[in-house]
């Protein structure tokens, strides 16, 4: 993968990936919250693999704010240097 490519992906790919952890852990909240509501405790095992599916994506969104602060400032550097060409040893 060439330099240019990685730093549009690193700029890029944060953003939406957070924006769709956002919409899925409403989603999956509204689901857990509309089943706890309704049944009397019988379903426990939904309601804990729910949890567990919003606490991984709190996780992936902790690590797409990461990529935010991290990936974008390394994918300018990326865009904005030249690559070196590779020097061949005799």
């Amino acid at each position: 993968m060439q330099r240019k490519t990685k730093g549009i992906l690193l700029i890029v790919l944060p953003i939406p990936t957070l924006f769709f952890v956002m919409v899925v852990y409403a989603i999956v909240s509204f689901i857990i919250s509309s089943i706890d509501h309704a049944v009397d405790s019988t379903s426990n095992a939904v309601i804990i693999v729910g949890h567990i599916i919003n606490i991984l994506l709190g996780l992936i969104g902790i690590a797409a704010v990461v990529g935010i602060l991290i990936g974008i400032p390394v994918g300018i550097y990326l865009l904005a240097t030249e690559d070196k060409p590779a020097v061949v040893k005799k």
